[in-house]
């Protein structure tokens, strides 16, 4: 025999070998395929699925109302600032017109009576009597 023929003979065990591995895997891999599995009740699933959703809207339905709560809440709030600062505005309003007719007569009338008072004691006493008139 020679060398070379024992080579070839070597490399066909080896060839034989890895088509065996190849072709065991691939059975395997078959038969695992086809054994039965456990089957999944697809009417739990879909009443899952269903309850699901019919939660979804319970849970829609009272974020709603929680949001509806708190919007009225919200503007019940706002109300009373609005209120609050409608008042605060009136108040401020009156107060300066206060404030402002007191100025003004003070600037008015008050140089009027500085100006009597300036005057001779005679003349004072003629216009107190034709003002009390």
């Amino acid at each position: 025999m020679s060398i070379r023929q024992f080579e070839a003979e070597k490399n066909n065990k080896g060839m034989l070998m890895r088509f065996l591995i190849v072709f065991a895997l691939l059975a395997v891999g078959i038969v695992l395929n086809k054994w039965p599995t456990k089957k999944i009740n697809t009417n739990k699933i879909l009443g899952a699925e269903t309850a699901s959703k019919i939660s979804l809207e319970k849970k829609g339905k009272d974020l709603k109302n929680v949001i509806d709560n708190e919007m009225d809440k919200a503007k019940n709030s706002l109300d009373d600032v609005l209120g609050e600062a409608t008042s605060f505005i009136t108040s401020t309003a009156s107060k300066s017109a206060e404030a402002v007719t007191d100025f003004i007569f003070d600037n008015t009338v008050g140089n009027i009576v500085k100006q009597i008072n300036k005057l001779p004691e005679k003349q004072q006493q003629e216009i107190k009597e034709r003002v009390c008139k």
